[in-house]
């Protein structure tokens, strides 16, 4: 694997696939929502 994102063989688009992008997005949304509540339940204590 050298990490190149054009696979030979494989259909490539110019921008990411709209799933992994959107997937990315919930990721983050999920971490910061974990972050933010992490945060309120130490300041809680």
């Amino acid at each position: 694997m050298t990490g190149n994102p054009f696979i030979p063989g494989k259909r490539t688009t110019p921008e990411p696939d709209p799933f992994l992008k959107a997937l990315r997005g919930a990721l983050m949304v999920v971490a910061a929502l974990f972050l933010v509540s992490l945060g309120a339940w130490f300041t809680g204590i």
